[in-house]
């Protein structure tokens, strides 16, 4: 059975460039697939339109 990490997350709305995501996703990968990994937090990502999954901004697709 593999460990279960949870973690929380907070995006500032003022990361245009897309560091914070970045550097979440670089802290994912590190743990591979050795562990399930829960996710919480806030994201603030207003260009998802979370009912169909659209991206209408391509810096985080």
């Amino acid at each position: 059975m593999k460990p279960i990490v949870i973690c929380t997350f907070y995006h500032t709305p003022h990361d245009s460039r897309g560091t914070q995501i970045e550097e979440l996703d670089l802290s994912m990968s590190k743990l591979g697939n050795t562990h399930n990994v829960i996710i919480t937090g806030d994201f603030n990502l207003p260009n998802i339109n979370w009912e169909n999954h659209h991206v209408t901004n391509p810096t985080f697709q």
